[in-house]
């Protein structure tokens, strides 16, 4: 496992705003599709983001609570071509205090008072307790008034649906899994190294990319903290882990070769896509009965980089890519040496 920097000393709740700053720069299109998926249809993801956090800090109101929060700011597109400012208030300590709504609508107006633009203000709370009335603020007098509504997630809600974050494939519902283990393994060191271990040997049979892993595993580390003794124990038993796995790796290398039969490859290849994604449509399939037995043990070893069958595809269309540029290059030298043939017997004669 490639090493990682020692934390800095922090209190919890530090660590777990860097935790959820950290996730959202490196995943912020998953968690707009986890927590906020009909708004994630309407953007044009093709287009990219841009995060504004200086403008954000120009307009931020001065929090007088001392609890923790994460806020974010970004623009993105929507399909219609229209700009749109997202504004992303997160609670990281518990249940979101008085005033909060209200806290929300300061902050929108501010946007739009400052820049014009149109504003979407989105929070994500840990803990909105069961009467929680959060995510509407209104305020006025007599037939003057104002009515701000606004999109609330809350993370507890996803306790019920702890099936549905094991089996997604979203980064993000590592980072919620992490959250909600931190809340409830809370000064409980040896729940809180299972829950620990559990969710990053998990990473590596969701079949995330090393660098996805990486990440996550810091993500992982910032919201789970251990002990200094338990943090090596668990450090040496996730390296066991890794070592293990590229012995299977190098074993499988190894039989397929030993065989020396491109069935037996293929077959063997197969075997480790279907765990993967399940049953691979047949485009995707005849594409790679026309490998080599050298490609396919290319391919059997790159499968554990994929996170979607996207991946795969990309991966064969890179490889086609290749093999038709080849061809293309071998009938141009082909052509060439005709011609220097040719011109070299009109000059013999």
């Amino acid at each position: 496992m490639a090493k990682h920097p020692p934390r800095p000393s922090k209190p919890a709740s530090s660590e777990s705003d860097e935790a959820w700053k950290e996730a959202l720069n490196l995943y912020f299109e998953a968690f707009i599709a986890l927590l906020f998926p009909s708004l994630h249809a309407e953007i044009d993801w093709a287009r990219g983001y841009t995060f504004l956090d200086k403008e954000l800090a120009r307009i931020a109101p001065k929090s007088a609570t001392g609890r923790r929060v994460v806020d974010k700011l970004a623009q993105v597109y929507l399909k219609n071509g229209a700009a749109t400012w997202l504004l992303i208030h997160i609670e990281v300590q518990g249940r979101p205090p008085r005033g909060f709504n209200e806290r929300m609508y300061i902050y929108h107006y501010r946007i739009f008072d400052r820049y014009r633009v149109p504003v979407m203000s989105l929070a994500v709370v840990f803990d909105a307790g069961k009467s929680a009335s959060f995510g509407h603020y209104e305020a006025g007098f007599l037939d003057c008034r104002v009515s701000f509504d606004f999109p609330v997630a809350n993370l507890g809600d996803f306790a019920a649906r702890w099936g549905e974050l094991e089996a997604s494939r979203n980064p993000f519902a590592i980072v919620i899994m992490a959250q909600l283990k931190a809340l409830e393994a809370k000064g409980d060191n040896a729940r809180k190294f299972t829950a620990k271990r559990e969710l990053i040997l998990g990473l590596y049979e969701r079949g995330f990319s090393r660098q996805d892993i990486r990440d996550l595993f810091r993500v992982i580390d910032y919201l789970i903290t251990l002990p200094e003794e338990l943090e090596t124990e668990l450090r040496n038993e996730i390296h066991e882990y890794e070592e293990e796995k590229k012995m299977l790796i190098s074993s499988w290398e190894r039989m397929a070769k030993k065989e020396g039969l491109q069935q037996g490859v293929e077959q063997l290849v197969h075997r480790l896509l279907t765990h993967r994604f399940g049953e691979l449509d047949s485009r995707t399939l005849a594409k790679i009965k026309k490998l080599s037995t050298e490609q396919l043990e290319d391919l059997g070893v790159a499968l554990f980089d994929f996170a979607k069958v996207k991946d795969l595809k990309d991966w064969l269309a890179r490889l086609n890519g290749v093999r038709h540029n080849g061809v293309k290059e071998n009938g141009k030298k082909r052509a060439s040496d005709s011609t220097r043939k040719q011109a070299t017997k009109s000059r013999k004669h």
